[in-house]
Order: structure tokens, then sequence, then C-alpha cells
């Protein structure tokens, strides 16, 4: 296998910044999701 150039490095480690990034934005995401849905689920509990 051959050994990856500098510009590939470069790149790769590019994306890998891109990756995290995007997945924090995406654990918060979720994290809201998750407490908007906690809170229907009681809002429908109460409902019932």
């Amino acid at each position: 296998q051959r050994k990856l150039s500098q510009n590939e490095v470069q790149l790769i480690l590019q994306e890998n910044c891109s990756l995290k990034t995007e997945k924090g934005y995406l654990q918060k995401e979720n994290d809201e999701l998750r407490n908007q849905n906690e809170k229907l689920e009681n809002q429908v509990e109460k409902l019932e």
C-alpha cells in the first residue's frame, strides 16, 4: 500500500475535523429533541 501524500493527509484531517464538528451539532440537536420528547410524554401522561 502506498504512502499518503501530505496533501491527502491534510484533506483527511480536515474532513475528520468537519465530521467531529457535525457530530457535536447532531449530539446537541439529539439532546434537545430528547428533552422535547420527554416534555411531550409528560403532557400525554397528564392527559391520560
